[in-house]
């Protein structure tokens, strides 16, 4: 990339170029051989090279002394170009020398990557050796996605998610593998759902995307079998109150959340605080 980077394409590289690319007007553009013993030399002097024509042609100009030649009164056409489409066919030949440099660069990266390939795959063999001799294989979904092959590899039958409620429904799929014969979600659909940074994507907009809909409030939704939990065991009866007339018209309290204290110091155990401070714009508690 450094050598693509500083690489600076000069009229001989054009020349080579389209020596097999664009033969007429390599031909246009060769500058014919003296014989006679002698040197050619421009108006200013300075030796004639083979990079002489093209020079005068790139810059709008004629082929002066060489405008009688053969080689320059067959290629009329060439030189009667103006000089912006000179300029972009100069671009062109430039564009496409480059990328010969860019295939060089990619051949050496599918090497480079063919090799990796084959490393890890070397490692994964132990990886795949001792997940085999495991009875629970646990991760987040990032690890599920990262070490996906060695999971895999280890043929998990049984694929159990935590908060499944929360977690992208594609983040699911890619945790499955072919061995995988039954799969337990365990969530809540009812909460949080899974976060999509593009609002226009998720349920709550309303366009039908529903990226933020996780498999398993979809499959909740649809009506697949499921047990539910009634039974709340940590809020106070007043607390849950409020939220049964929300969420959850089911929820029942257990034995051990009856007869709580009261908290001292205020007339109730619920109350919501109402002011008119923006929170944000206090440095104690932003985020």
């Amino acid at each position: 990339m450094d050598r693509f980077i500083a690489s600076k394409i000069d009229f001989k590289d054009v020349l080579m170029y389209i020596e097999f690319e664009e033969p007429n007007f390599f031909n246009a553009f060769r500058v014919p051989e003296d014989n006679s013993g002698m040197t050619r030399v421009s108006k200013k002097g300075k030796p004639v090279d083979a990079e002489e024509l093209i020079f005068q042609w790139s810059r709008g100009f004629g082929a002066g002394q060489f405008k009688d030649e053969p080689n320059v009164r067959q290629a009329a056409d060439i030189w009667g170009m103006p000089l912006d489409a000179r300029r972009k066919m100069l671009e062109q030949w430039k564009s496409e020398i480059c990328k010969t440099i860019l295939e060089e660069i990619c051949t050496l990266g599918k090497n480079y990557n063919e090799c990796r390939d084959q490393l890890t795959r070397e490692f994964r063999e132990g990886m795949v050796t001792t997940l085999m001799g495991k009875r629970i294989i646990g991760c987040t979904t990032t690890g599920a996605a990262k070490f996906a092959q060695d999971i895999r590899g280890a043929k998990p039958d049984v694929l159990l998610i935590e908060e499944a409620g929360e977690i992208l429904e594609s983040h699911v799929l890619t945790a499955m593998g072919e061995s995988t014969s039954q799969m337990i979600l365990i969530g809540d659909h009812k909460q949080l759902r899974p976060k999509v940074n593009n609002y226009k994507l998720t349920v709550e907009k309303g366009d039908g995307f529903e990226l933020n809909r996780s498999l398993f409030e979809r499959l909740v939704l649809r009506g697949f079998p499921h047990e539910t939990l009634t039974a709340q065991h940590c809020m106070h009866p007043e607390i849950s109150a409020f939220i049964r007339k929300l969420t959850y018209p089911d929820l029942t309290d257990a034995a051990k959340t009856q007869g709580r204290d009261d908290i001292r110091g205020i007339q109730n155990n619920f109350v919501f605080i109402d002011h008119t401070h923006p929170k944000d714009n206090d440095p104690r508690i932003a985020d």
